[in-house]
Order: C-alpha cells, then structure tokens, then sequence
C-alpha cells in the first residue's frame, strides 16, 4: 500500500509540472539603431550657433621657443582693430605701420558684453570671465576668435545709459594689432586685411605671427 500511495504521488507531481511549466525567458533587449546615434547631438551642443563666421583670426608662434599670451573673453581686449582711412590706390605694405591719427580710426569688431540699444534689457557692464595665460609652443597655433562680419559700437544713451549698437563693417582696409600688455609680451606682426574677406574655400583665415620680443620687455601699447 505504501509503495502504491508513493507512485501515486510521484505520478501527480509529474502531470503538475507538465501543466505547469516553468515561465519563457524575458525577450532580448531591442537592437540600437547606429545610424540614428551617430545623428544625434552631442551632449550640452549648441542649439543656435549664431551667425556663421566671415574669418578666423589666429595667432602663430614662429619662432624656436615657447611663448606666453595673455588671454581674455573680450577678444577686443587682444585684437585691437584700426579701420584705415586711406585712398584704394595704397599699398597695403605701406599701411602696415601708418600712425597718422587723422587715417586711423579705432573699432570693435567682436561682441561687446552689453544690452543692444534697441531691446528692453537691463543696463551696464556684465563682464566677459578671467583672463588667463597660454603657452605656444613653437610652431603652435591658437584661434582667437570668430568674426561675424559686423561691427559694434558702445553707446551712452541719455535715457538708457551704456548699450550696444551693431551693424555690418563698412567695407575697406583695417588693421589688427595682437595686444599683451605684460612683461613677457610678444613681439607679432601687425595684419592688414580688407573687407569684405573673400576666401578660395572654407572660412578664410587671418594669421597673426609672433616671436618672443627681442629683450623681453613690453612694446609699444596701443
């Protein structure tokens, strides 16, 4: 009786499992699609990358040895910009020394950080960052800024205080100097450049080239 009631017991327990069986394996997680990766922006990616770039000023060290830069957020602070106030028929090897005040005209051609005139924000200076210090080894290169094609004009409206005015630069010779004021301040070739830039392809490139100054000592500052 025993042996009976055993092979009973053991003969249901087969038939629950048979109709009990244990549950599937979860589904495989669905495939990622490369492609749409690959399209996808990056991380923290500009939404609005402003208006696309007329050139690229870039500053080179040609000479054997490291050179130190100051650096600033107000590229205007580096890149001081002269319109020249010169007939067409001038060279432009000529122009590349020129002091007299009454064909030099002093510009920004980079973005100022105030209000524009003709919005409703606040007033006053909201200030650019820290300057820093970069080292070029030689040979090196660095890009210093983007220029938009237009022109900006800080304004002390008798209503509104400081703002900003910008509009496209009027065409014709101007002139960059590379600024840094420090003791250590490279000695760099003054650029003459005309606007509109025109370019063989690409986003044309104005170079500035510098070399440790010959004594060490702070140039001209203008």
């Amino acid at each position: 009786m025993r042996r009976r009631a055993l092979a009973l017991s053991l003969g249901l327990a087969l038939v629950a499992c048979k109709r009990n069986p244990p549950p599937p394996p979860p589904p495989p997680p669905p495939a990622v699609d490369a492609s749409a990766m690959a399209d996808a922006a990056p991380p923290n990616a500009p939404t609005d990358a402003g208006a696309p770039p007329v050139a690229i000023v870039r500053i080179r060290n040609i000479s054997a040895v490291p050179i130190t830069i100051m650096t600033n957020p107000d590229v205007n602070e580096m890149l001081h910009t002269w319109r020249l106030n010169v007939s067409a028929d001038r060279s432009d090897r000529g122009l590349i020394y020129l002091n007299d005040p009454a064909q030099l005209t002093r510009v920004k051609l980079f973005p100022v950080d105030l209000p524009p005139c003709d919005s409703d924000a606040a007033v006053g200076f909201g200030g650019l960052g820290q300057t820093g210090t970069v080292v070029l080894a030689p040979g090196e290169v660095r890009d210093l800024g983007a220029w938009d094609g237009r022109q900006r004009e800080e304004v002390i409206d008798p209503v509104r205080g400081g703002c900003l005015r910008e509009y496209p630069a009027a065409p014709g010779r101007y002139r960059f100097h590379f600024d840094n004021p420090h003791n250590l301040k490279p000695e760099c070739q003054r650029v003459v450049f005309r606007v509109p830039i025109e370019g063989d392809g690409g986003v044309p490139v104005i170079e500035i080239r510098c070399m440790p100054h010959p004594d060490g000592a702070t140039g001209d500052e203008e």
